[in-house]
């Protein structure tokens, strides 16, 4: 359980820091193969996809424990046992 919980934020934290790098070497390939009104209207939503990955984590990061425990609920009692290593709530 805690070598595995030190792993996972170690692997979300390099996510998150090198998400601009990766981001930026994907523009770096697409850009030379757009014309440049199609540069000019892409750049606003540059920086949006920044915004809008945290947006989802941070919605992932709440819903996801009320939805595991919901889609719990439905299992045959006796045939399953859910084996966590940590607790949601």
């Amino acid at each position: 359980g805690g070598f595995f919980v030190y792993l996972r934020v170690a692997l979300v934290f390099g996510l998150l820091l090198a998400l601009p790098v990766v981001l930026y070497q994907v523009w770096a390939f697409v850009a030379p193969g757009l014309l440049p009104e199609e540069r000019r209207a892409a750049l606003p939503w540059i920086p949006m996809t920044v915004v809008f990955f945290l947006m989802g984590a941070g919605v992932a990061w709440i819903t996801l424990p009320y939805a595991v425990d919901f889609l719990l609920g439905f299992q045959i009692e006796g045939s399953l046992t859910p084996n966590w290593s940590t607790r949601w709530r």
